[in-house]
Order: structure tokens, then C-alpha cells, then sequence
């Protein structure tokens, strides 16, 4: 019976006498860190001062021009009812449809009329009123010429003269039996066109092309953030600097006033930017002789740290690290900035237990779009403590099996967003009235910086890119 039991003993007690000492072996055999965690700490992010240029071009169509300026003026477009100022009474009728042609920045147009004059005089003498008056009346084509140009507060300026006229009736004179002369008749009314219907139709186009006023709603608009694609949520922000003007010049019944648009252009992914702060003044025009629409954006690609930390875990977590009888796993990895450099924390578990802590200094290969870890190596702390107590651990192969993890490719996603962003640009309006037509061509990854958020990717986008505004009408 005594045998029996102690048979029972050796069954039971045997392994948890067996585990208890393994258990205290293996806790002998762990080695337990405590390591002082590195810094967090950031340098001044860069600050982009390279001015881009975008071709602003806004274009007036002509037909349009030519269809505007004969609603507003139909019918009887002038009437003089003061006789006192000049001693006459005008009535200009417009009689058919104003027609335009365009040669550079000189509109020609011819306007056919119908004019009425009355004329003469009426005074007091020994008593007696005395009074004469005569009244002409006719129908003729004015041809006119007109040279536009702006002033420094972009401000359309008109100078519209008679170059000759025709007449289509005869002039009719009504004078009680009193002979007028016709060039008395002729000149009355080329003072009267000239003092008054060509006045009144040089403001109506400045009042139709108002230059300044759709330059200051762009101006202003542009100091706000624009979605240039939604899918991939790519911001431009842009700080407007200057504006100047190339001379004016039409074609295909088109008259274009091609300006020079330059301003601190950034890109950003994702979040929406913050707006400009301020909004600064248009300013005043410069002329210049042409236009390079092509631009170089200053750049940028934010990769926050979680996003780092979350691609490492997938590729690092549960990777096994021998030496010997000795061994480690890696339970978790998180990363964030030290200056220029990258900190690395690993979680480690099995013969050394606890938190080690490597640096490596974040580079970006532009020839390969590819963001890569540099000098890795193990922080000063750590390589002292692991000196100590676990120097086996110290040995490159286990750098090497993280650092590759920490390589992230960009090419696939800036060629993707080359991609997008031209299918975008192809006459994408993002105002009535307002295309956008451009292409992108290339994206340079020049510096990489790290901040709070994470990495930042400074680079340009080589491009070219015109503005155009259509709708003024």
C-alpha cells in the first residue's frame, strides 16, 4: 500500500518539481533591462522660399465682347436735352448691331447710327424774343479704333477715336430757308460722336472687362488651400507674391491678357492646410515681355509615425533572434524623431527581457524614391547596459534584421499621384469660368526631416500649369 502511494507521489510531484526548477533556471538564465528611453526631440521644420510661376491666362472672346456691349446699348443710346450748356439738343439712335474685329490690342468696330440735331439760338433784344433754330437729321457708319491697355492698378483703359465714317442717308437739313453748310452738319456731329457716343462706349467695355476686380476675387481666393484630387487628397496652398503682365494680344477672335502669376507654392497629403493668415494687397502690375508657365511647387509628404510604427510590427513582430542557447523575440516596435535621427524601440522577450533602443539617421534616395534607415546602430544607453549584462545581443545580424524593415518605397504612390493629378489638370475647373490646364512631369525628393507627426518629405514637382478665365459675360 506504502509503495502504491509513493508511486502516485512520483507521478505528480516529479514534473512540478521539475517545472518549479526549470522556471527558476530560466529566470536565472532572462536578462531583465532597464534602459533610460531617448529623448524626443525636433529641429525647426525648413521653410520653402523658391517663388513658382503659373501662367495666368484670361481671355475675352470677342463674339462675346461684340454681343454684351449691343444688349447694353440698343435703341436710342444718347440724348442731350440740355440746351443751355451748348445750344443744341442730340439724339443718337443705334441702328444695327456693332461689329468687331481684332488686331493685337487694337479693336476696330464699326457702329451704325442715326443722329437728330437741333441747333440755333434764342435770345431777348429791345424787348423782343428772337429765336432760329435749325434741325438736321442723317444716318451714317462710324468706324472706330480703339488700343487697350492697363494701367499699374490693372485697370482696363480704352482710348477709342474715329478713324473715317460713311454716310447711309444723306444728311436732311430743316432750317426755315437758311443754308446750312454740310460741313457745319458734319462737324456738329463728329463732336457729338466724339464727346459723348465714343465716351459712353469705351467706359461700357472697361465696365464689361473689369480686370481688376476678377484679378483681386482670384488674388484672394488663392490665399485658401485648392483640392486638386479628392481621392488621393492632395492640397495645394499658396502664398501669392507678385503680378505682371505680358502685352496684350488676340487671335482666334480671342483677346488674351497672359499674366505672370508667382507665389510660395506647397503641396500637402491629406490633411487639409491651414489658411494664409493674412490677405495681402494686389499688387500693383509690372510688365513683362513674355511668360514661362512652368513651375517648380515646393513639395510635401508627411508620413506620420504611426503609420511607420504600424508597417514595422507587420514585418517585425514575432521575428526570432538566435545566439547560441540563447534567444529573443521581438514582441513590439515604436518609432519617433531625435533631431535628425530616427529612434528605434524594440520590446523584446525570452533570454533578455525588456526595451532596447537603436538610432539611424533617415535619408531619402530621390533616384529610387525610396526612404531609407542609415548608420543604424544601438543607442549609447543601451549598448553600455547590453555590454554589461547581455553583449551577445550586440552583434550586427540583429540590427540587420530590423533595419531592412524600416525601408518604405515611395515610388509606386508619387508615380500614382503624377498620375492622378494630370488626369486632374486635364481642363479641370474648379470655378465657373475658370479651367485649369496642366501636366505634372516630375517629382524630386530632395530632404527628408522628422517632426512631432512624423516624417516630412521635402521635394519639388516639376510642371507646367495655365490658369484660364473665360467668364466674364
Amino acid at each position: 500500500m506504502i509503495k502504491k502511494i509513493y508511486t502516485i507521489q512520483n507521478i505528480f510531484l516529479k514534473p512540478l518539481i521539475f517545472g518549479i526548477f526549470s522556471a527558476v533556471l530560466l529566470s536565472c538564465n532572462t536578462t531583465r533591462l532597464a534602459i533610460v528611453e531617448p529623448l524626443e526631440q525636433y529641429n525647426k521644420p525648413l521653410v520653402n522660399t523658391e517663388l513658382s510661376t503659373i501662367g495666368l491666362a484670361i481671355n475675352v472672346s470677342i463674339p462675346e465682347l461684340e454681343k454684351s456691349l449691343n444688349q447694353s446699348l440698343q435703341g436710342l443710346i444718347y440724348e442731350d436735352k440740355d440746351f443751355s450748356d451748348d445750344s443744341r439738343y442730340v439724339k443718337v439712335w443705334k441702328t444695327g448691331p456693332i461689329l468687331f474685329s481684332v488686331d493685337g490690342s487694337v479693336i476696330s468696330y464699326q457702329l451704325p447710327i442715326k443722329i437728330w440735331i437741333k441747333t440755333g439760338f434764342k435770345k431777348e433784344l429791345f424787348g423782343k424774343k428772337i429765336e432760329n433754330y435749325y434741325e438736321a437729321n442723317g444716318a451714317l457708319v462710324v468706324n472706330m479704333m480703339s488700343k487697350f491697355t492697363v494701367n499699374k492698378h490693372w485697370q482696363l483703359i480704352t482710348n477709342s477715336k474715329i478713324t473715317n465714317y460713311r454716310w447711309t442717308e444723306d444728311p436732311e437739313i430743316k432750317a426755315g430757308g437758311i443754308k446750312i453748310p454740310a460741313k457745319t452738319i458734319t462737324d456738329m456731329i463728329l463732336f457729338t460722336l466724339n464727346s459723348n457716343i465714343i465716351s459712353e462706349i469705351d467706359k461700357t467695355i472697361t465696365e464689361k472687362i473689369n480686370l481688376r476686380n476678377a484679378l483681386k476675387t482670384k488674388w484672394n481666393e488663392f490665399h485658401h488651400p485648392i483640392l486638386i484630387n479628392q481621392d488621393l487628397g492632395i492640397w495645394i496652398k499658396m502664398q501669392p507674391k507678385n503680378l505682371a503682365l505680358t502685352p496684350i494680344f488676340s487671335s482666334n477672335k480671342q483677346m488674351q491678357f497672359n499674366i505672370a502669376y508667382e507665389a510660395l507654392i506647397e503641396t500637402f497629403v491629406g490633411i487639409k492646410p491651414v489658411s494664409a493668415k493674412t490677405v495681402t494687397p494686389l499688387p500693383d502690375l509690372q510688365q513683362i515681355n513674355s511668360i514661362e508657365p512652368y513651375f517648380s511647387i515646393h513639395s510635401k509628404i508627411e508620413i506620420p509615425f504611426k503609420t511607420i510604427t504600424d508597417i514595422a510590427n507587420k514585418l517585425v513582430v514575432g521575428q526570432e533572434f538566435k545566439r547560441g542557447k540563447k534567444r529573443v523575440i521581438i514582441d513590439s516596435i515604436h518609432v519617433w524623431g531625435q533631431n535628425d535621427n530616427l529612434v528605434v524601440k524594440a520590446s523584446l522577450s525570452g533570454s533578455v527581457e525588456g526595451d532596447i533602443y537603436c538610432l539611424g539617421t533617415v535619408t531619402v534616395i530621390d533616384s529610387t524614391q525610396t526612404i531609407k534607415i542609415t548608420d543604424f546602430d544601438f543607442e549609447l544607453n543601451t549598448k553600455k547596459s547590453l555590454l554589461k549584462s547581455a553583449d551577445w545581443l550586440l552583434h550586427k545580424s540583429f540590427l540587420k534584421k530590423i533595419e531592412p524593415m524600416l525601408t518604405i518605397p515611395l515610388h509606386n504612390y508619387t508615380q500614382k499621384a503624377i498620375n492622378a493629378s494630370n488626369e486632374y489638370f486635364k481642363n479641370y475647373s474648379f470655378d465657373k469660368g475658370i479651367n485649369l490646364n496642366g501636366s505634372l512631369h516630375d517629382i524630386k525628393l530632395q530632404k527628408i526631416t522628422l517632426s512631432r507627426d512624423g516624417f516630412i518629405i521635402n521635394g519639388k514637382i516639376d510642371g507646367i500649369m495655365r490658369v484660364n478665365i473665360t467668364d466674364w459675360f
